[in-house]
């Protein structure tokens, strides 16, 4: 295996590892909010934590992980 080829072979387990960590952090993000629309939850509690930038966390990861694709797409 050449110098080359190693090293897009790292680059595309970095990046899969990357897309793992983006992905579980939206799976996580989402597992949040869902437990915030059971029973007894305050609706004020749940309004608060969305507008203290919950959401915007969701783009953002959201953003990255499409960067992060778009750019193994190039390599692959």
């Amino acid at each position: 295996m050449g110098g080359d080829e190693k090293t897009a072979m790292m680059t595309r387990f970095q990046l899969s590892n990357v897309q793992t960590w983006a992905s579980a952090a939206m799976t996580d993000l989402d597992t949040c909010t869902d437990g915030l629309s059971g029973e007894g939850v305050d609706g004020e509690v749940k309004r608060r934590l969305m507008e203290s930038g919950v959401v915007d966390v969701g783009h953002m990861i959201s953003n990255a992980l499409a960067f992060v694709n778009q750019y193994g797409d190039g390599i692959n």
